[in-house]
């Protein structure tokens, strides 16, 4: 993750993801998204840092959570 991440590059990387499980959501439907700050990290093999996803109708959210693999 660069330091110089914005919230926009960070909403594409989420709709990257979404597009890959054939979920089909637009950025209007995202209401907000943000990275979760850590102390950083030194090793390029460490996990990255999470992201929190807000969508505007929680039957979106649902739809993301029936349509995702176990």
């Amino acid at each position: 993750m660069p330091d110089n991440e914005t919230n926009a590059d960070v909403e594409e990387k989420v709709l990257q993801v979404l597009k890959k499980i054939d979920t089909t959501v637009t950025k209007d439907a995202i209401d907000v998204v943000h990275r979760l700050r850590g102390k950083p990290k030194t090793d390029q093999n460490k996990k990255c840092l999470s992201i929190i996803v807000r969508f505007i109708a929680r039957k979106t959210r649902n739809n993301i959570y029936s349509s995702r693999k176990n």
